[in-house]
């Protein structure tokens, strides 16, 4: 049993100058009114010291109003015990372990839930906040057969503690897992198509979002650099990235630049729509924010996906 709290104060200070923006990030974990007035002089003085930048600063509008409800935490789930959590694992420890007598060990299986609240203001006028939370179970069975030995797992991850799989099916779908795997085979070297499962594809949709923020585009690091507007996949493919989604993982009303997150074709038709673009890089590239910007409060805005997904086609796996 792990538990854990923590109390985190970042600023970030933006000092005028006649060559652009001095700035500095700090932050601390003592939110005590002294230590948070001494850490804003701080802040400041060490932005005096760095160098102007043209392009920095904080938006000057496009501010999140009116947050809406994304059902991003359920109040009752507060109420969870460290008992029922345990109560959880083990149930997803025992379905898995008795799925086959061919489960003969494991690596575990655990739940979590976690708690957050999230405020942030500028010198613009924004100020907001949410709560959210997120809760997991996962397993990881040991299949044995004939001296073989294969491991897989499943997992089941939400913001409310009633919209996760039962324990149960997800200790049995890691049994199956890993049962699949026993008496597997090389193929020879061949070109084929290949059919990804949903939790292997999820990896090409990472690496495409890497190659598409802001920071990768204008240090022209990214091989989409100079796609934009470009067909760069099938006309099958349809990538979203939405901000707002209902109890999505990675919703958020505002992102980390206080502006209002957003539904975003990524790639339409195979066709690359957006960059995830956050004010700094939004102004290298002469283009304009995506609410994309994530951040921790001791670190500067970066450009992030929220909840990306491929559009399905019309048939099942």
């Amino acid at each position: 049993v792990k538990q854990s709290r923590e109390r985190v104060l970042g600023i970030r200070a933006l000092v005028g100058d006649g060559a652009g923006l001095r700035t500095a990030v700090t932050s601390t974990s003592d939110l005590s009114d002294a230590v948070a007035l001494a850490l804003a002089d701080d802040t400041v003085e060490l932005a005096r010291a760095t160098a102007p930048d043209p392009y920095a600063g904080i938006p000057k509008d496009g501010f999140a109003e009116n947050l809406p409800e994304l059902s991003l935490f359920d109040p009752a789930d507060r109420e969870l015990g460290v008992d029922s959590l345990i109560a959880s694992a083990r149930e997803a420890e025992s379905a898995a372990r008795g799925a086959d007598p061919r489960i003969e060990n494991s690596e575990g299986s655990e739940s979590s839930c976690e708690f957050v609240t999230v405020s942030y203001g500028n010198s613009e006028g924004f100020f907001g906040s949410y709560e959210a939370a997120a809760h997991g179970l996962f397993s990881m069975p040991i299949a044995a057969d004939r001296g073989e030995m294969q491991t897989d797992y499943w997992s089941t991850a939400a913001r409310r503690q009633r919209d996760l799989e039962p324990a149960g099916a997800v200790g049995s779908e890691a049994a199956r897992r890993a049962l699949r795997r026993l008496g597997s085979r090389r193929v020879p070297t061949c070109e084929v198509p290949v059919v990804f499962e949903a939790a292997t594809a999820r990896s090409l949709v990472s690496h495409l979002t890497s190659c598409i923020t802001g920071g990768a585009i204008y240090r022209k690091t990214s091989f989409l650099a100079d796609a934009l507007s470009r067909q760069i996949a099938s006309p099958l493919v349809h990538i979203i990235d939405d901000g707002r989604r209902p109890g999505g993982l990675g919703s958020k009303p505002f992102d980390g630049e206080g502006q209002a997150t957003r539904r975003t074709a990524v790639v339409s038709g195979g066709t690359l729509e957006n960059f995830h673009l956050y004010s700094y890089a939004a102004r290298k590239l002469d283009m304009a924010p995506t609410g994309s910007p994530a951040r921790s409060p001791g670190g500067r805005p970066g450009a992030s996906a929220t909840n990306i997904w491929l559009e399905p086609g019309d048939r099942s796996l």
